[in-house]
């Protein structure tokens, strides 16, 4: 599996590309802090008696598409290997939103409101590696 991609993402450039609130509840508290902050990006202003499960499709696409070789993210990988052999710096933005483009386009969202989700795990991908992310059954 061509991954080189993972090496071009800057930490910091993903810290600061997320909102503050984003971070700050990622930062005080992990995933837990940032799931409940997913519908209202995807949906500003609408109320849910129960919230849908937006943080558990994109978690598992985004699982998907790092973890295995499905073929509905093969464009997108091949996309992520282009990054590579073009960038050979730092990609952190346009990775980021060739992964959100690619999820929103699979679970029917835009991809702006999701991008920091996608941040958020792009963030926990760095700090844990891949095998650790890859091995953990939830994200």
């Amino acid at each position: 599996m061509n991954d080189g991609w993972i090496g071009l993402l800057d930490e910091t450039a993903l810290e600061s590309a997320l909102d503050e609130e984003m971070l700050s509840a990622y930062l005080e508290k992990g995933i837990e802090g940032v799931v409940p902050l997913v519908p209202s990006r995807i949906t500003p202003g609408a109320s849910y008696f129960e919230p849908p499960p937006f943080w558990d499709r994109i978690s598992r696409e985004f699982r998907i598409l790092v973890c295995t070789q499905d073929e509905k993210f093969a464009d997108v990988r091949a996309q992520l290997a282009a990054a590579v052999d073009a960038a050979k710096k730092p990609a952190t933005q346009i990775i980021a939103a060739l992964i959100a483009g690619a999820i929103g386009a699979e679970i029917g969202v835009f991809w702006g409101p999701i991008i920091g989700v996608v941040g958020v795990l792009l963030l926990v991908l760095l700090r844990l590696g891949k095998e650790a992310f890859c091995a953990g059954g939830g994200s």
